[in-house]
């Protein structure tokens, strides 16, 4: 793992600034704000579904009773087109006294175009519903999105906290080498020991580690992770 200067490695040796949220991913069960949003998304997600569908049985109603409506009205002129023939054909006879002729029934027209206004503001309201319910489904999603993220800032801690122990670990091991180095100088007289060959290569590349040139590839799926995530609390980090 690429390691970051000496001193900049140190965090630990003092309290971080954000101590108090590090306690709280570090502590909390992020997983059941989780599982809770994802519910309660689905059960938006849900009774939008059953209200997109009584919208789209409202518009089917509206279709119908529009093509009832048109087809009374083509009814109605082609009473009133027969009727003016009538009447036409009887006055062309030299009758005084026109009878009565029978026309569509007005009620019946009122009644379908009623049935129309009716249905459309059925069909609107519904609409109107599912809308709302479509924003209320976003902002849901959107809190998925942030206990998704708490998540996600726990597992990037444990990693920070696993790196930091590591190096803690490996500072030790320097330390070690160190004063493996010094001991063994102080003693090289004594004993007639050759110090240029007390350390060997892996000891020496250890007490001046550099970072690669290329650090290795991550082994974690964060994208295929967090994906996961939004639909499954219990997904894990591969």
């Amino acid at each position: 793992m690429h390691q970051a200067p000496r001193a900049a490695r140190r965090w630990g040796d003092k309290m971080a600034p954000d101590a108090g949220e590090e306690g709280r991913l570090e502590s909390a069960d992020l997983r059941a704000p989780l599982r809770q949003a994802i519910g309660k998304r689905e059960q938006i997600a849900s009774r939008l579904a059953d209200q997109k569908a009584a919208a789209e049985r409202a518009q089917q109603h509206l279709d119908a009773a529009t093509v009832a409506l048109a087809s009374l009205k083509d009814r109605v002129t082609a009473g009133s087109s027969l009727a003016a023939d009538q009447l036409a054909a009887q006055l062309r006879s030299g009758i005084v006294e026109v009878e009565a002729i029978e026309t569509p029934d007005p009620p019946a027209f009122d009644q379908a175009r009623r049935a129309v206004e009716v249905a459309q503001r059925a069909r609107d309201q519904l609409n109107r519903e599912a809308e709302a319910t479509g924003r209320e489904l976003q902002q849901q999603q959107h809190r998925v999105g942030a206990a998704v993220l708490d998540v996600v800032r726990g597992e990037i801690l444990a990693i920070g906290r696993a790196v930091a122990a590591l190096d803690h670990a490996a500072d030790e091991l320097r330390s070690n080498l160190a004063q493996a180095g010094r001991i063994t100088a102080n003693l090289a007289t004594r004993y007639g020991w050759r110090t240029a060959g007390i350390f060997t290569t892996t000891p020496r590349e250890a007490m001046h580690y550099t970072p690669p040139a290329q650090p290795p590839a991550a082994t974690v799926d964060w994208q295929s992770f967090i994906g996961r995530l939004f639909d499954d609390a219990a997904a894990e980090l591969e």
